[in-house]
């Protein structure tokens, strides 16, 4: 379900002012989901949670969760009620019937939360009928603007330098959950050290996007163009930017070209480009399948795109989208 212009961003959530107690949440960072969800279970007593709190998964049909509103916590107080993989189905005159009827069951379960019932709805499609009655918050990834903000503080008083968060959050596809995990291991890495450096960075962190990049560019040397454009379409869909997809091509194929024109042994190599040995020889591997002419073409016209995209000469989509056409088709 797409995000509309309304929802408040997850960032943003206050529980103390929620505005209601129906809540659909969209967007595909599970780790907002969480903070939504573990900020509206702090309104009830930890030791409660096991009888106030239900959560059901990719349900069938609605009426499997209509006794998790109807029927009160040992305690009460506070019950709150998360739903997710609910979806209306839409293929059959048979099954439009039970949607219908599942619609109905599900307007009446939303419209009659009383005041200490909450229902949490994620990973779901609901009819946009039904949509006004809950208060969306969007999940999707930040921004690195608001990450820059944000993520200092999960580490505090330990700080992470400039340069050290900007390379973190581009490595992690400005995944939050990837985020605070790599923020975990780098805090025990660290040690009684107090500033993670962009070295930690480089040394622990993955670089999501490059590792990606690489099996397009294998894909490519195998002149396997359907798994190329899928995984290309993948990128677009994670919301990579093109302008991130283009720079990771150039310096993938810089690198293929390098390793194919030295002579240097792959630890010397390694070296050279401060990576590991055996992404050296993984490299080469790759490499040895395009040949130094058709390396060296690829390369150019990856350059040619950069230099179109910021030069004004086409915007970042377009530079990108026709370059694809020219390395799928070499």
């Amino acid at each position: 379900m797409a995000v509309s212009q309304t929802a408040i961003k997850a960032i943003n959530f206050n529980v103390k002012n929620k505005g209601g107690n129906a809540f659909l949440l969209t967007g595909d960072d599970l780790y907002w989901r969480d903070y939504v969800v573990n900020s509206i279970l702090s309104l009830v007593p930890e030791a409660e949670r096991e009888f106030n709190y239900r959560s059901f998964s990719d349900i069938k049909s609605i009426e499997e969760t209509e006794s998790a509103f109807t029927s009160t916590g040992f305690f009460g107080g506070i019950n709150v009620v998360s739903i997710s993989g609910y979806g209306a189905k839409k293929s059959t005159k048979g099954e439009t019937k039970i949607a219908d009827k599942e619609k109905k069951l599900f307007e009446s379960l939303v419209t009659g939360l009383d005041e200490n019932t909450i229902l949490i709805l994620s990973n779901s499609n609901i009819p946009l009928s039904l949509s006004r009655y809950f208060i969306e918050i969007d999940c999707s990834k930040l921004d690195f603007s608001l990450l820059r903000d944000y993520v200092p503080k999960l580490i505090a008083p330990k700080k992470i330098d400039g340069n050290a968060l900007y390379t973190l959050v581009e490595y992690c596809n400005r995944d939050m959950l990837k985020i605070s995990n790599e923020l975990k291991k780098l805090i025990a890495y660290m040690g009684n050290r107090q500033v993670i450096s962009h070295d930690m960075v480089e040394l622990l962190v993955a670089n999501t996007v490059e590792n990606e990049i690489y099996e397009l560019a294998n894909a490519l040397a195998d002149k396997n163009k359907t798994k190329a454009m899928g995984l290309f379409d993948k990128f677009v869909a994670k919301g990579i930017d093109y302008s991130v997809i283009l720079s990771t091509l150039v310096g993938q194929y810089r690198r293929l070209l390098h390793c194919a024109l030295s002579n240097r042994s792959d630890k010397e190599l390694a070296e050279d480009l401060k990576i590991k040995e055996w992404a050296v020889k993984r490299t080469r591997e790759t490499a040895s399948r395009y040949g130094k002419a058709t390396l060296k073409a690829c390369l150019d016209d990856l350059i040619d795109a950069e230099y179109n995209f910021k030069s004004g000469l086409m915007v970042d989509e377009t530079a990108v989208r026709t370059v694809m056409a020219k390395l799928v088709a070499k």
